[in-house]
């Protein structure tokens, strides 16, 4: 199977917030959490300097 080379495959480092508090609380208890770093791999359809689409699956 023969894959464009206009779309290459790729693998992108990001970081995303931290899991969500599990219930409400008080603005002035709050604690920030943090972020995480996270992976992300497909085929990458579009590359700006503001955006990152990603295909996770090809077909024919």
């Amino acid at each position: 199977m023969t894959r464009s080379n206009a779309c290459p495959l790729v693998m992108i480092e990001w970081e995303d917030s931290a899991q969500p508090l599990p219930s409400w609380s008080y603005l002035a208890s709050f604690e920030p959490t943090g972020t995480i770093l996270c992976a992300s791999v497909g085929w990458l359809i579009r590359g700006d300097d503001q955006v990152k689409a990603l295909a996770p699956n090809w077909g024919p």
